[in-house]
């Protein structure tokens, strides 16, 4: 496991369906029942319906029937985690509902990097590097921000008889552009959605790493 001089990444459970393997399993008895739906709570209720829950479980796993795992989900929010782990990991696949701070409204700050613990060589280069990177992204915003204004008072030449009420508004204008040259290291966080399977797949590819 990879160790940070950087505060460590984050993650609680928010929120989660109530039972999600009875949830999984009323999903697929309900595909063949003729009494309409199956609810959770049925599937646990007796010693011969639990047989039958972990029977259909089992079964449906074996037949690859994995759609009802997705009918339970889990909200997860995480800190301290860098863009690159979103992009790479969190939403590599389409099976997610994802909420993370905007770089297109938040303005980013130097120190919100992630930094791993490197050899001390390898570690200057990576700070002056990251130091580098977030200098051209606050000196790119001073340089957009004349233009932005330029652009916004051309197309709402009325604006400007109250230019105090969009002094909070155009920056972030050179924010959403100035932000392409910020490293992938960048802090994020974020609110995470992912169904029963999908966290199922997110262990196995833990193991295999």
């Amino acid at each position: 496991m990879m160790a940070f001089l950087s505060s460590p990444p984050e993650v609680r459970l928010i929120d989660a369906t109530e039972r999600p393997f009875e949830t999984a399993v009323a999903a697929a008895r309900t595909c063949y029942s003729s009494k309409g739906i199956v609810l959770p709570e049925e599937v646990s209720r007796t010693r011969r319906s639990r047989e039958v829950r972990d029977r259909v479980a089992a079964s449906t796993l074996a037949a690859g029937h994995l759609t009802t795992r997705q009918h339970a989900t889990f909200i997860f929010a995480i800190w301290n985690v860098s863009r690159a782990v979103v992009w790479s990991f969190l939403h590599s696949h389409p099976y997610y509902n994802s909420e993370q701070v905007s770089q297109r409204y938040v303005p980013v700050q130097p120190e919100h990097v992630v930094v791993p613990d490197l050899k001390p060589e390898a570690l200057e280069l990576y700070r002056r590097t990251v130091r580098e990177q977030m200098a051209a992204y606050q000196r790119l915003i001073e340089l957009l921000l004349p233009t932005v204004e330029r652009l916004f008072y051309e197309v709402f030449p009325a604006r400007r008889r109250r230019p105090e009420r969009w002094e909070r508004t155009l920056p972030k204008r050179a924010y959403e552009v100035a932000r392409y040259v910020l490293p992938i290291a960048t802090y994020t966080y974020l609110y995470h959605t992912v169904s029963a399977l999908t966290l199922l797949r997110y262990a196995a590819a833990g193991r295999i790493l």
